[in-house]
């Protein structure tokens, strides 16, 4: 059961168990960084009680809180029409042959989502952006997820109606050389 240690847990029912959905099981190969555009309160309530979730949620002051463990899929991207899930695999640029292999246009069964309270329109706190590469390492060390392109990415490069994580986010911090 991997839960960041250190991080404040809560717990949601909005998640595949153990990433597998309709016959096709998973595993974490990408994280998929996303902005709230609401505030914590809001975001957490959404997160947590709505038809939504995420692995992981940054508040403005850094605080990691952890809402479903990353041997489960959260409903963090949606599930795509055919041709959003060939979309998908040419941003991933081959990486994920799982995905390309199953059929599956659930790229929830492979990605860790990450939502952090910025409204889209503001710098992200030094303190947001040290929890991002704290959360980016501990995918590294726990699921073997590189600090590089294709393994991390933006919401807004596998779905072209999203605009997050937004121009502020620190891509050269987040991306390893």
């Amino acid at each position: 059961m991997p839960w960041m240690p250190g991080v404040t847990c809560h717990s949601t029912e909005n998640r595949h168990a153990g990433r597998e959905c309709g016959g096709v099981k998973g595993k974490p190969i990408f994280l998929v960084w996303h902005y709230t555009v609401r505030d914590f309160e809001w975001s957490l309530h959404a997160l947590t009680l709505g038809e939504v979730s995420a692995h992981f949620l940054v508040d403005v002051d850094g605080t990691i809180h952890q809402l479903v463990d990353t041997d489960d899929a959260a409903w963090t991207q949606g599930v795509k029409r055919a041709d959003e899930r060939d979309h998908l695999l040419n941003v991933l640029g081959g990486v994920c042959k799982r995905l390309a292999s199953s059929g599956s246009a659930n790229e929830n069964l492979w990605a860790i989502g990450v939502e952090i309270v910025n409204s889209g329109s503001e710098p992200y706190t030094p303190s947001q952006i040290e929890a991002c590469i704290r959360i980016a390492d501990w995918c590294r060390q726990t699921h073997g997820i590189e600090r590089r392109r294709p393994f991390q990415v933006g919401h807004e490069e596998i779905n072209i109606k999203k605009s997050d994580p937004g121009r502020y986010f620190p891509w050269d911090v987040i991306l390893e050389s």
